[in-house]
């Protein structure tokens, strides 16, 4: 965005007062700044003439500067690089080479303000597909939608099949209000673009703006493909289809459908989802499996050894390893259980953040961190006699996991005696003097498609939350800028958590095993609040099939104290959202009184 007059103003008193000092280099920087985004004041004129002739750099061929920028970045000089481009830019204001460079470096050093003032330096005819990606998304960023608009389709003039660029310009379109052109423009993409949950997922906010109700347009959606598909992509829209409204059945059905034309290791794996939320274990669970043919990250070892099978093992060794991410570490930890009784050599090998949980809740095997195990593998290809990943447990022993009791599973792991004292005091720092609740929220996923869809804004979900309801909130959110989040929000019952909600998740469990309750989308924070016992709201979307809390077995088993709020087609989330606080405060109430 462009600078406003104030911020103008200030780069103008900086400019004059690194020129009396001496520091031509900075003022050069200023001189820039103000001459980019205000081109009229005259004062930058002035100090440019000086400043030029003052350093020799007048007339200085553009590929001479740009070769000592080359050289001042190499050597860590950055700001000499900055002043360098902005001594060159101030003698040849339209030089493209120079402004692409600026810009590069701004992104890059987070100079919101050389990158804005390049851009507004920039021809209207500018050809470079970086520039003017760059142009159009900035564009887009402060509201100029008709200008991102006009940016975006003139890069599709130069890749014409961009997939990411044609949902660029359907969010322009949302934003120029122009419903019924993103709406066509994002249903033909459905049949184009690989990962057609993006598009699907960018068409229902835009469906709501229209006065048809959404289910109807997602019917409306399903017809035009035909009442016959004829392909793996409208199968796969077809499916998708269904399980935005919650018809897992059919989306099934579906998805199978589209397999039938070609195998797809995605599709496969979405199926598997769907087969698992409506019970069908059989093909679900073997489905599951094509996640390491999706997710590289899970293949992160190959043990040459044989696959563990469920047998028991009384002097053979077994190595289980967690493949997934650390929600899913915790969730398919439930499953070691199957195994106390079978075998009596296990090295269990997981994420080093949670290395001390798992060895406090399995004393008998050794744990080892991730890191360790690639060591002994990689040295030793008879390490171990069998292995086995640890979400390849839960088919093994997800029948006799349901029968266990509950005490048996649950809680899976326990505060960190070392850390309660002290976490105990971040908790209470309101609830000492007043005795208010203390609630502990999550509002965002991850950065995947399905991340997306299961995330919201701190505003949304504070939404929920009377004003009047007399809590103390602590946010455990692990992702984005969530103190300045929590900053803009403005609401003093919302405060941080005071540790490293990433990283340190002794401290983290430790906290949600303190705290009354817990909001949370599904994410890790709701796993790691099941695994400590502690009550939590869980506000998913419709559109998933997130089969641990729609599917019965699943939430009963291992998430005994999650309560499901599920948002609806119609409304976004303020009907979860609200009805997940109401949980909340009644459940809170009702405690109080009992005391």
């Amino acid at each position: 965005m462009m600078l406003t007059d104030e911020q103008i103003a200030v780069a103008e008193q900086q400019m004059e007062s690194a020129y009396r000092q001496g520091d031509l280099g900075a003022a050069a920087i200023a001189a820039w700044i103000v001459s980019a985004h205000d081109p009229s004041r005259g004062s930058w004129k002035i100090y440019a003439k000086k400043i030029l002739r003052e350093t020799n750099a007048e007339s200085v061929p553009a590929k001479t500067i740009l070769s000592a920028v080359t050289a001042a970045m190499s050597e860590g000089r950055h700001l000499e690089a900055f002043a360098t481009l902005c001594l060159g830019l101030l003698d040849s204001p339209a030089d493209s080479s120079l402004l692409a460079r600026i810009i590069e470096l701004g992104k890059q050093f987070g100079r919101e303000d050389l990158v804005d003032g390049a851009l507004s330096l920039l021809p209207s005819d500018v050809s470079d597909f970086g520039l003017l990606n760059i142009k159009a998304a900035r564009a887009h960023e402060a509201g100029r939608y008709a200008e991102s608009e006009a940016a975006f389709r003139q890069l599709l003039l130069l890749r014409p099949d961009s997939i990411d660029l044609q949902l660029n310009l359907s969010a322009a379109l949302v934003g120029l209000e122009r419903w019924d052109d993103a709406v066509s423009l994002l249903e033909n993409l459905l049949l184009v673009s690989k990962d057609k949950r993006e598009a699907l997922f960018r068409l229902i906010p835009v469906y709501r703006k229209r006065t048809k109700p959404t289910e109807q347009s997602l019917l409306d959606l399903r017809a035009k493909l035909g009442e016959q598909t004829d392909s793996a992509e409208k199968s796969h829209i077809e499916a998708l289809i269904y399980s935005y409204l919650d018809r897992p059945e059919e989306s099934a059905e579906a998805y199978q459908r589209s397999l039938a034309f070609y195998e797809d290791s995605q599709v496969r794996f979405d199926l598997s989802l769907v087969q698992l939320r409506i019970g069908d274990y059989e093909h679900g669970f073997t489905n599951y499996r094509e996640r390491f043919s999706c997710f590289e990250a899970n293949r992160w070892l190959e043990p040459k050894c044989p696959r563990y099978a469920g047998q028991k093992l009384d002097t053979e060794s077994l190595l289980v390893w967690a493949e997934q991410g650390i929600g899913d570490e915790v969730f398919f930890g439930y499953a070691l259980e199957g195994l106390r009784d079978r075998v009596k050599h296990v090295v269990l090998a997981v994420d080093p953040r949670l290395k001390s949980f798992f060895a406090l809740r399995f004393p008998q095997w050794q744990v080892l961190t991730r890191e360790e195990i690639q060591q002994r593998v990689s040295a030793s290809s008879t390490a171990f006699d069998f292995e086995i990943p640890m979400g390849e447990l839960m088919p093994l022993f997800f029948s006799e996991l349901r029968s266990y009791s509950k005490t048996r599973l649950h809680p899976l792991f326990k505060a960190d005696t070392d850390r309660i004292d002290a976490v105990r005091e971040i908790v209470q720092n309101n609830k000492q003097k007043s005795h208010k609740p203390v609630v502990a929220i999550s509002w965002r996923g991850g950065t995947e498609m399905d991340g997306k869809a299961r995330s919201m804004t701190l505003p949304e979900l504070m939404a929920g939350l009377p004003p009047t309801a007399d809590v103390d909130v602590i946010s455990v959110q692990y992702s984005g800028n969530v103190g300045d989040e929590i900053q803009q929000l403005g609401d003093p019952r919302v405060r941080s958590s005071g540790l490293d909600n990433r990283n340190d998740l002794a401290g983290i469990l430790t906290l949600l095993s303190e705290v009354d309750a817990v909001v949370s989308v599904d994410n890790a924070v709701v796993h790691f609040a099941a695994a400590v016992g502690t009550p939590v709201e869980v506000i998913i979307p419709q559109a998933l099939s997130q089969y641990r809390f729609k599917n019965d077995d699943f939430r009963d088993t291992f998430f005994p104290e999650a309560h499901l709020h599920v948002n609806g087609l119609e409304g976004g989330w303020s009907e979860a959202v609200e009805d997940a606080w109401q949980s909340v405060l009644s459940r809170l109430k009702n405690h109080d009184s009992e005391l």
